[in-house]
Order: structure tokens, then C-alpha cells, then sequence
């Protein structure tokens, strides 16, 4: 979905012959969003990165390939939603063939009336984004200032209470809006998050 006006696929069915004859539309996040930068990182880049040409101008000019990689269409294919998620959510229930860019916690809390897309068959579940399967989930970090943690109460207080059992155990409340549990991830998964 790079902003190339070449681009000539207007319909879902330009795309692929086997979908509909129906105009593309993604409804997503602002610019300023995490949820569009992931969506950039995993999904655009990701995919662009499948293209060999591509793969050259990444090696020879970095900051060319980040230019082309992480735009959207300006030609109306993407629809800047806002920051309110009920706007893609409204879009898209109305738009069958629509597509939202939406985090997790929304498209379980809405599935009466949206549904996921799965990736290489792969549904995202807290099981499949625990273990990393799923290839469009993402770690939620946090950082704090070299020895703050040791310097700051506040800090301190903060980095306990975002790390407690309360927050991200099983039942945690952070669980509840819509964060995959550190009991649900595996051993692994955990460890090459904790590495990064």
C-alpha cells in the first residue's frame, strides 16, 4: 500500500481475481497511533520485504526503504479513522469487504460484529499471539531512564505495579484490556522478549 501512484489496483478483485469487484478500503489509526506503526513494521514492511527489489533497496539505502515501506495510499485505499477505535469499528461493520486496523482487545470485544483476518491461516487467539504465531502481534515495552528505577520512588513504584501479578498475571487487569498474560506466553517467548 505504498503511496505509489502507479498502483493501479483500485477494486479487491484487481488484487485477486477470486475476491470482489468491490473498492478497497482500509480503515485505520492516525499517523501518531503505536497500533499504525506496529501495523507498518509487521504488516507493510513485512510484506514489501517479499518483493526483490525491495529487499536491494534495503540493503543500498535504508532510509529510502523506510520512505517507501511505512506510507499509506493517499488516494482514499487507507481512511485515516482517528484515534477512536469505534470509527473503524462503525466503518467496517457497515462495509463488508472494508478492512480495519484494530488491536486485539477491540476485535474480541466487538465479534458479534467483526471478525479477524487470519495471517498464513493463523487466527490471532491468546494462544497464537502468546506464542508468537501469529505474525501481526506485537510486545507492549516500557522504558525508564538508566537508574531512575533506583533514584526515583515513583518509578520504582510504577515499574512494580506495570510487572505485578495484579496487572499482567492470569486475571490481571491490564488482561482485561485486551494485553496477552506473561502466564499465557511461553518460556521462550517471554525470554526473547526479555532479550531485546
Amino acid at each position: 500500500m505504498g503511496t505509489d501512484p502507479s498502483n493501479n489496483n483500485k477494486t479487491w478483485h484487481d488484487v485477486d481475481p477470486a475476491l470482489p469487484k468491490r473498492r478497497i478500503q482500509v480503515f485505520g489509526p492516525p499517523a501518531t497511533s503505536g497500533t499504525r506503526g506496529s501495523f507498518l513494521s509487521l504488516a507493510m514492511e513485512h510484506g514489501a520485504l517479499q518483493d526483490t527489489c525491495i529487499q536491494v533497496l534495503k540493503a543500498r539505502d535504508k532510509e529510502h526503504f523506510y520512505r517507501v515501506t511505512h506510507n499509506v495510499r493517499l488516494d482514499g485505499a487507507w481512511v485515516d479513522a482517528g484515534e477512536n477505535n469505534h470509527t473503524i469499528i462503525a466503518a467496517i461493520s457497515g462495509i463488508p469487504e472494508a478492512i480495519g486496523i484494530l488491536g486485539y482487545a477491540d476485535v474480541t470485544a466487538y465479534s458479534d460484529i467483526i471478525s479477524s483476518l487470519t495471517i498464513n491461516e493463523v487466527a490471532p487467539t491468546l494462544s497464537t499471539i502468546a506464542s508468537g504465531d501469529y505474525q501481526l502481534s506485537r510486545f507492549l515495552r516500557f522504558y525508564t531512564k538508566q537508574n531512575a528505577e533506583q533514584n526515583n520512588t515513583l518509578v520504582s513504584k510504577f515499574v512494580a505495579e506495570m510487572t505485578s501479578r495484579e496487572a499482567v498475571g492470569a486475571s490481571g487487569y491490564l488482561v482485561n484490556q485486551g494485553l496477552i498474560s506473561l502466564d499465557s506466553m511461553s518460556k521462550e517467548t517471554a525470554l526473547l522478549d526479555l532479550s531485546n
